[in-house]
């Protein structure tokens, strides 16, 4: 139930942040829009104590490991070749 409540509470906070981003302000970037919202979730104590605390564990499983994958997929072998010996050293 914790998990529900804090990813219902981050949702509700990106949402906000892009309805305030297009509505109000459309001339800032909207990355800053969420991080100021979400330090001023932090400084709500209820709001803060409900939503889980930052685990770098599964951020780098979940979230790193994939964007590692998908950019190496990516990534033309003729623009790694000539370096290949640098990084296999």
């Amino acid at each position: 139930m914790e998990i529900l409540i804090s990813s219902a509470i981050l949702l509700a906070a990106s949402t906000l942040a892009i309805i305030i981003h297009r509505q109000l302000f459309p001339h800032f970037a909207g990355h800053y829009i969420s991080l100021l919202l979400g330090m001023a979730l932090v400084w709500i104590p209820v709001v803060n104590d409900l939503v889980w605390k930052f685990n770098s564990e599964i951020f780098m499983g979940f979230v790193i490991a994939p964007l590692l994958f998908f950019d190496g997929q990516s990534t033309r072998l003729r623009l790694v070749r000539p370096s290949l010996n640098l990084l296999l050293v």
